[in-house]
């Protein structure tokens, strides 16, 4: 595989391939490897098509995603505590700005 991040599209056959059959499904194939941007691999055993990718970029965005959410949620812990601070605290003055005598 030329790229570690690039997935693969496995081809799985039911029976031995001769070297004529696999070049065929190769050049079948070929395309829609390309059109997915995946790497092409043919294999003898039962017929089955798969799109196998590399988890690790997307946890690696998951858990990028999930540290912001982490710090949204922090700020937004910390502004209710205010919010509590400055309910508590007696009144100054009146909604229309007059100081409490």
């Amino acid at each position: 595989m030329k790229d570690s991040n690039n997935s693969l599209l496995v081809v799985k056959v039911c029976h031995p391939l001769s070297e004529e059959s696999r070049r065929k499904i190769k050049q079948h194939f070929l395309s829609i490897a390309e059109s997915l941007k995946t790497e092409l691999v043919v294999c003898d055993d039962r017929m089955e098509v798969t799109i196998q990718s590399d988890m690790k970029p997307l946890m690696e965005s998951m858990l990028k995603e999930q540290q912001k959410t982490n710090l949204l949620l922090a700020s937004l812990i910390e502004a209710m505590a205010d919010e509590d601070d400055m309910a508590e605290r007696p009144q100054r003055t009146y909604l229309n700005g007059e100081p409490i005598l």
